[in-house]
């Protein structure tokens, strides 16, 4: 059986290991082509549905508080709708 901080322990270290895991497979190129686009955008549109519908919430959270244009609705309907009114360079 785990203490506590065992536990907290694993966690972190875990975290840290997922973080490094990724580090090591991004690519480079890839990842400054989409912060580029990311950047140049009027809007950036997150959708998600179920699980991943927290996902995007989250990232819409994020560029606001970058102070990007985003929007990101639940409902599948605004999503189509936000999706179609969306035109080049959101």
């Amino acid at each position: 059986d785990d203490k506590p901080y065992d536990i907290v322990k694993k966690i972190f270290e875990n975290s840290v290991q997922t973080l490094t895991d990724t580090l090591h497979v991004i690519n480079q190129s890839a990842y400054e082509d989409a912060l580029l686009a990311i950047s140049k955008s009027r809007k950036i549109m997150l959708a998600g549905s179920g699980d991943a519908y927290v996902v995007a919430y989250s990232g819409y959270l994020r560029f606001l508080r970058l102070g990007l244009s985003a929007c990101c609705h639940q409902d599948y309907d605004l999503q189509l709708v936000e999706l179609s009114s969306m035109q080049e360079g959101d």
